[in-house]
C-alpha cells in the first residue's frame, strides 16, 4: 500500500513538472549525430569570426581611444556586448551613460529569472536555454512574466529599433536633398560668374575700341 502510495505521489508530481524536467537529460540533443556535427561546425567557424571580427574592433578603437567619437563608442559598445540622435549633439558622456543604462536594462531582464521570478530552460532541441515557456500555462505570475518579457525585451526594443531607423532614413533624404540644392545653386552662382565675365570683358574691349 504504501509502495503504491509512494508511486501515485511521484506521478502526480511529475504531472506538475515542465517537461524538461520529468526526463534524466533535459539539455542532450534532439537532433542526430550528423547534425550535431554540422550545427557544431558552423557554431565554431561563426564564434571564430566573431571573436576575430571584434577583437579587432575593440583593438583598433583601443589604439585611438581618446579620438573616438560618439557613434564609434557605440560601435565598440556593440562589439564588446557581441563577445560577452536628438536635436543636440552627441557628447561623449552622453553616449557612456546610454550605454550604462542599456546594460542595467539588459542586465536586469537576465537575472530576473534568479530572482525567482520566472525560469530559464533548454530549448526544445536540447543545444541552448531559452524562457521557461511552460511557465504561460503553469500560473498568472508565469504568464505575467513571458508577457512582460515579450514586450519589454522584443516589442518595445524592435518599436525603438524601427522608430530610429525611419528618423535615419528621413533625416539623410532630407539631408540630400538640401546637397542637391545647394550643389545648385553653386552651380547657378558659376554660370552668373561666367557671364558677368564675359559681359565685362566685352565692356572693357569696347571702351577700348
Amino acid at each position: 500500500m504504501n509502495g503504491m502510495a509512494s508511486d501515485d505521489n511521484t506521478s502526480s508530481q511529475e504531472e506538475f513538472l515542465p517537461h524538461y524536467l520529468q526526463k534524466e537529460d533535459p539539455f542532450a540533443s534532439k537532433l542526430s549525430r550528423e547534425a550535431d556535427i554540422v550545427a557544431g561546425i558552423y557554431l565554431t567557424i561563426i564564434g571564430i569570426l566573431s571573436t576575430l571580427g571584434n577583437g579587432y574592433v575593440i583593438f583598433m578603437s583601443s589604439k585611438r581611444k581618446k579620438k573616438l567619437r560618439p557613434a564609434e563608442i557605440m560601435t565598440v559598445n556593440l562589439a564588446v556586448c557581441d563577445l560577452g540622435i536628438s536635436g543636440t549633439w552627441l557628447k561623449r558622456h552622453h553616449a557612456f551613460i546610454c550605454l550604462a543604462m542599456i546594460w542595467a536594462y539588459a542586465t536586469f531582464w537576465a537575472t530576473v529569472p534568479f530572482a525567482g521570478v520566472g525560469n530559464y530552460a533548454p530549448e526544445p532541441f536540447g543545444t541552448s536555454c531559452t524562457l521557461d515557456w511552460w511557465l504561460a500555462q503553469a500560473s498568472v505570475a508565469g504568464q505575467a512574466f513571458i508577457l512582460s518579457i515579450l514586450f519589454f525585451c522584443l516589442l518595445f526594443p524592435t518599436a525603438v529599433i524601427v522608430f530610429s531607423y525611419v528618423k535615419i532614413i528621413l533625416k539623410v533624404k532630407s539631408s540630400t536633398k538640401e546637397v542637391a540644392h545647394y550643389d545648385t545653386r553653386i552651380q547657378n552662382s558659376n554660370i552668373l560668374e561666367m557671364k558677368l565675365t564675359k559681359v565685362g570683358r566685352n565692356s572693357v574691349y569696347s571702351v577700348g575700341s
